[in-house]
């Protein structure tokens, strides 16, 4: 115990004076600060990983790396760090450490190879992008606010490949798994595939927090003894996810960071789930997609007004996607016929809310607002109408009908707990949209609007928060409409 004491305490030790001789370097500009940077994001991966092996007990490695996490979080954004010369904190950091924290507490030493090859593959490919794109900067692109090269993102796939085939010949040992180089060769594209475009369209630092949780999720499934991803299955839903981003950005449904996201959501979701999952989010994705398009192209003077066009950005596709992807992924580690209940609940909810946007702005109809009913601006968050409502209860039966022949729940129950908790999810997104979402004030034209900027001048905050916008308010509410299918299942089923 001693020892591993020594080491967890050495180990944190040398991570800071490597903080501190970085930001060093970088301060007298000595060496590049990528480089540096990147040598020391290198250096705590491979401590991190090695401590898995000398440090037996896993307790101790995740008070420790809490502990770390809230210093982290207390210089950063409390601490005032600014005053001491050489301590940068960024927020890759803390996130780097927060999936550590994630995979040492969810997989623990059962599964330590996969939280080392999952730590490895942030920290060596990450480091590759990152140094190389610096010295070699082909290809400049912006997905999401972050400027990257199309040289790193290619590095980042390579190392993240050999990683990958390596990782079987390492893992067999322990897992007692046999070694077949074409399936492994196949997962390792597909994985290096998906991790180099999270990598790509990550922005401030947040490639070190999903990066390494869903290569594990991914290495999980690959072994996991209860449901194994079917390679066939994948393979077709990775060439539908691409025929279904190909003509969604031909019809311009999608932006290029919003592809990207439908790609990786629908890996997911076509992958793992097959057509009872498939059919439920794409027929929201397709309808909702020409009702925006039809609402954009007959109703501009309303489209100046929301926050975002009808054209879908990867904000967007994984506030009205996400959770519904994680559902996907729960229901493959530990098949449960409820995830598939709550997953069609929440895609009738953003359906519902998506259609009852679309179609009370589509028409011409008087609009109140959901809080003290008072006539309000047509298109205004928390603006409610009769056409718009009728919309949304239309949109969450569409979803209802072409999901019900799937599930084992007797029909009433199953449209009676749907229709329920999409109203339910829709009305919090109308409330939610009316008392906390930001909310804006023209200072040219003076009407409303979710811009922070509008006709070319900065807006007025005249309501909610700055920080919670629409994409929030979706995912706030869709979680809403997974608490209340939850409650009633359990008064009719329990």
């Amino acid at each position: 115990m001693s020892n591993e004491i020594f080491f967890v305490f050495g180990s944190i030790t040398t991570i800071i004076l490597g903080l501190f001789l970085v930001n060093y370097f970088n301060f007298n500009k000595n060496i590049n600060s990528d480089l540096s940077r990147k040598v020391l994001h290198l250096a705590t991966g491979i401590i991190a990983s090695t401590a898995l092996y000398v440090v037996n007990n896993y307790l101790l490695i995740s008070i420790v790396t809490l502990i770390i996490i809230l210093l982290l979080i207390t210089i950063k954004f409390y601490g005032g760090y600014k005053q001491i010369k050489y301590l940068t904190i960024t927020r890759g950091m803390i996130y780097f450490a927060i999936s550590y924290f994630i995979l040492v507490v969810s997989l623990g030493k059962l599964y330590r190879e996969i939280i080392v090859v999952s730590m490895l593959i942030m920290s060596i490919s990450d480091s590759a992008a990152a140094v190389i794109g610096s010295f070699i900067s082909v290809g400049n692109y912006n997905l999401s606010g972050n400027n990257k090269t199309v040289l790193g993102t290619v590095s980042f796939f390579v190392s993240t490949f050999i990683i990958l085939i390596m990782a079987p010949v390492y893992t067999q040992v322990f897992y007692n798994l046999t070694y077949h180089f074409f399936y492994n060769l196949i997962i390792a594209l597909i994985l290096a595939l998906q991790l180099s475009l999270i990598e790509g369209l990550s922005s401030k630092g947040t490639d070190n927090l999903f990066v390494p949780i869903y290569s594990a999720v991914f290495l999980f499934l690959v072994i996991n003894p209860i449901n194994t991803i079917n390679i066939e299955q994948y393979l077709l839903g990775v060439f539908l996810s691409f025929l279904m981003v190909y003509f969604s950005l031909r019809l311009k449904f999608l932006n290029k960071s919003g592809s990207i996201a439908t790609f990786l959501l629908a890996n997911s979701v076509f992958g793992l789930g097959s057509f009872k999952w498939t059919i439920p989010i794409v027929t929201f994705f397709v309808l909702s997609s020409l009702l925006s398009k039809l609402r954009s192209n007959n109703k501009k003077s309303a489209e100046r007004y929301y926050e975002k066009t009808g054209v879908r950005d990867y904000k967007q596709v994984f506030a009205n996607g996400g959770i519904a992807g994680i559902l996907v992924i729960l229901n493959s580690i530990h098949p449960n016929e409820i995830y598939y209940l709550l997953y069609v609940a929440f895609i009738a909810t953003v359906c519902s809310d998506t259609w009852s946007t679309e179609l009370g702005t589509l028409f011409n109809s008087v609009t109140y607002s959901i809080i003290g009913f008072k006539e309000t601006q047509q298109g205004t968050s928390g603006g409610v109408s009769v056409i718009g409502t009728i919309g949304g209860v239309f949109g969450s039966v569409i979803i209802a009908i072409v999901s019900f022949s799937f599930t084992t729940y007797n029909i009433f129950y199953f449209f009676l707990i749907i229709l329920i908790s999409s109203f339910l999810g829709n009305i919090s997104d109308s409330i939610l949209g009316a008392t906390v979402q930001q909310s804006f004030k023209c200072t040219v034209c003076e009407k409303n609007t979710e811009r922070a900027e509008h006709c070319g001048r900065p807006a007025i905050l005249t309501k909610g928060f700055s920080f919670i916008n629409n994409d929030i308010v979706n995912v706030v509410a869709g979680t809403f409409s997974i608490a209340i299918c939850i409650i009633i299942y359990y008064l009719i089923f329990i």
